[in-house]
């Protein structure tokens, strides 16, 4: 015979968690920062604010990846979503704002896009890497970001 529970009554509860990054981006490389995930969450959105304006070459790309170990983009990819080749060299301007889309990971793999949703949600706390990531050309200025992320957590079960 079958057995059934009923979910806990509640609501699913959103939490803006927020992390601020100076010195933002970095020639041929990542920054990266760290945030807490809460247990019974998943990412649901996902920006990146311009505090300070960083000043970059013609043809480069700024871009950031979220992943669930250092330097990892197994949750979230995006190379030139920031500025896609530079042809404006200050087109991420201080205020300015960009909707990460929080959507399966573009990195390669041969995971099908269902099993990638499975990475932004998590049981159990866990830490999110968060990285800036800049092409190989001259940066000026490294500027300062402030990632927001959205997480809606979801009340437990019980018999």
């Amino acid at each position: 015979m079958a057995t059934y529970r009923h979910n806990r009554t509640g609501t699913i509860g959103s939490i803006i968690l927020t992390v601020q990054v100076t010195d933002a981006f970095v020639q041929a490389a990542s920054v990266e920062a760290e945030i807490t995930q809460p247990a019974n969450s998943f990412l649901s959105k996902a920006y990146l604010r311009c505090v300070s304006q960083p000043t970059v070459t013609a043809s480069m790309d700024l871009g950031v990846k979220i992943g669930t170990t250092t330097g990892a983009s197994d949750v979230f990819l995006d190379a030139d979503g920031v500025i896609d080749g530079a042809a404006n060299t200050t087109a991420f301007k201080t205020d300015g704002m960009v909707d990460l889309g929080a959507t399966p990971t573009t990195a390669a793999s041969a995971v099908s896009a269902a099993a990638k949703l499975d990475d932004f949600f998590t049981g159990e706390k866990r830490t999110l890497f968060l990285n800036t990531t800049a092409t190989n050309a001259a940066i000026a200025a490294a500027g300062t970001v402030e990632w927001i992320l959205y997480f809606d957590v979801i009340p437990g079960t019980h018999a």
